[in-house]
């Protein structure tokens, strides 16, 4: 019995990632100006406080994404989706049809006219897309002949 496992994780957050920095750079140097220039203590504290902020904004992005990545486990009786505190899965004699989006970052795995699992690729490599579906189809492929 062959398995393949497809690890979907989002694209790193640029965004909070520039904030971060920013924030960092310039909570630092306001402390150090605040400090060497023997300015108010409000003006430490706030100084101090921004640096916090982005130290703390650049942890949480760097952890976010890999607490939010997604294992897709494909084998000859089925699939299964683990991640997010979700678990899904399901048999592939009951997988109906496999629909991806128009623009191609979403696949869905249907059972059926009522039944769904969605699988979100944000930001993800075409190819690892591309991969996915192959890999479903070819199980589909198989379980139709």
């Amino acid at each position: 019995m062959s398995k393949t496992v497809h690890v979907i994780t989002p694209r790193p957050p640029v965004r909070a990632l520039v904030i971060a920095a920013v924030a960092s750079l310039v909570g630092a140097v306001l402390l150090v100006l605040a400090l060497g220039n023997d300015w108010h203590p409000v003006a430490v504290i706030l100084s101090a406080l921004l640096l916090a902020a982005g130290l703390l904004l650049a942890v949480a992005a760097f952890i976010a994404p890999s607490r939010q990545a997604v294992t897709l486990t494909i084998d000859d009786e089925g699939y299964r989706v683990n991640g997010g505190g979700k678990e899904s899965s399901g048999q592939w004699a009951d997988v109906s049809r496999l629909t991806q989006s128009e623009d191609g970052s979403r696949l869905t795995i249907h059972h059926g006219p009522e039944r769904r699992n969605h699988l979100v690729f944000q930001g993800s490599d075409p190819s690892q897309i591309r991969r996915v579906a192959t890999d479903i189809r070819r199980q589909l492929q198989r379980f139709s002949a």
